[in-house]
C-alpha cells in the first residue's frame, strides 16, 4: 500500500470502505449512495463529510483512523483485534521512515498530497523513557495526527487529533516510552482540494523536551513548577499546588523532622497542566514537616509548619 497517494483509488479504494462498513455498518453506505443520488456532483468523501456528524464523528477524524488501520495491517498486526477484521490478509504498508530510537531532532516531512498520509514507526531503545509527546509543524492548512501504541502487554491503543488555522498540532500523552514495543505514526491530510506543505515531526521524551506552539496549549507551563504550600502555617488541612509542562510520573510524600514518611500523597502518571493536592494533617502533632515531590528524574522539597 503507498499512503502517500490520495484515496480512495485501487486497492485503497476497497480497503477504505471496509474500514467505514466495519465501524459504523454497511448502512452507512446507504446514506452515502442517497447523498450521492440527490447530486451527481458529489464525491464520497463530501458525502462522509455530511453523513458522519450523525454517527458522532467527523471525517477528519476517521480519516486518521482510517490509515491507522491500514497501518495495522499485514505484518504490522497487534496482538489484540484492533483494527480489520481480516487485518492479517492486507497487505504491507509502505513507512516514509523507520527509527530505531526516538529522534532528538525534528524530521522534516514531505508535502501530503489531498486524502493521503504519510507513515512512520518508531522501535524506542534502552534509553527512551518519560511520556511520549508529540507534535507536527505545518503550513496552517490542515493536518491529522494518528498515534498507535504498540503496548508491551500486547494492548493496542490509539489517539487521533487534528488541526486547522495553525502552524503546530501538539498532542500529550499519558503512555511512557519505556511501556512499548513501538509507535506508529500517520501524518494524514484530509483535505480534498489542497496539500500540506511545510512539514517537520517533533517527538518527546526525557531530557528532549518539545517547543510547543499549539495555541491550545498557550498557558502550558514552561518548565516543572512546585508552590509553597497554602495556607501556611495551616491547621490542620493545606494545599500543595504543582505545574507539569508535560506528562509524568508524580509521587508527593509528607515526612516529619526526623525523616519519617508520614503519609503518601500521590503515585501516579499526571497529564500536562496544573494540580492542587489536598494534605490533611488530622491526627499529627504540631511541628515542622516537609514535602517532597518526585516528578520523573527531578526532586523538589519544600517546609511546611503545622500549629494547633
Amino acid at each position: 500500500l503507498a499512503p502517500q497517494n490520495g484515496t480512495p483509488g485501487a486497492y485503497y479504494h476497497v480497503s477504505w470502505m471496509i474500514f467505514y462498513s466495519e465501524v459504523f455498518g454497511d448502512d452507512i453506505w446507504q446514506e452515502v449512495w442517497a447523498l450521492i443520488e440527490e447530486d451527481n456532483f458529489l464525491s464520497i468523501d463530501d458525502a462522509l463529510r455530511q453523513v458522519l456528524p450523525g454517527r458522532g464523528t467527523d471525517f477528519p477524524i476517521t480519516f486518521v483512523q482510517n490509515h491507522l488501520w491500514h497501518f495495522a495491517s499485514g505484518s504490522r498486526i497487534g496482538l489484540d483485534d484492533y483494527g480489520f477484521a481480516e487485518k492479517s490478509e492486507y497487505p504491507f504498508s509502505n513507512v516514509d521512515t523507520m527509527f530505531n530510537t526516538v529522534p532528538l531532532q525534528k524530521k522534516e516531512v514531505n508535502t501530503i498530497r489531498p486524502l493521503a498520509a504519510r507513515y512512520f514507526e518508531v522501535y524506542p531503545s534502552s534509553g527512551d523513557n518519560g511520556m511520549i509527546d508529540i507534535a507536527v509543524d505545518f503550513d496552517s492548512s490542515q493536518v491529522g495526527l494518528g498515534l498507535l501504541f504498540y503496548m508491551k502487554d500486547g494492548e493496542m491503543k490509539e489517539r487521533v487529533a487534528t488541526g486547522e488555522g495553525k502552524s503546530q498540532l501538539y498532542v500529550p500523552t499519558d503512555i511512557a516510552w519505556e511501556n512499548i514495543d513501538r509507535l506508529g505514526v500517520v501524518i494524514a491530510n484530509y483535505s480534498g482540494e489542497t496539500s500540506t506543505r511545510s512539514l517537520a515531526l517533533a517527538m518527546g521524551k526525557n531530557g528532549n523536551a518539545i517547543t510547543v506552539r499549539d495555541p491550545e496549549y498557550a498557558d502550558l507551563p514552561k518548565s516543572f513548577r512546585v508552590y509553597q504550600n497554602y495556607p501556611n502555617p495551616f491547621n490542620p488541612t493545606t494545599n500543595i499546588d504543582f505545574e507539569l509542562p508535560r506528562s509524568a510520573f508524580v509521587e508527593l510524600d509528607v515526612y516529619d523532622i526526623t525523616g519519617r514518611k508520614v503519609q503518601e500523597l500521590t503515585s501516579r502518571l499526571y497529564q500536562l497542566g496544573s494540580y492542587s493536592i489536598p494534605f490533611n494533617a488530622q491526627g499529627l502533632s504540631s511541628g515542622i514537616y516537609f514535602y517532597r515531590f518526585q516528578i520523573d528524574d527531578a526532586i523538589f522539597t519544600k517546609k511546611m509548619t503545622l500549629v494547633k
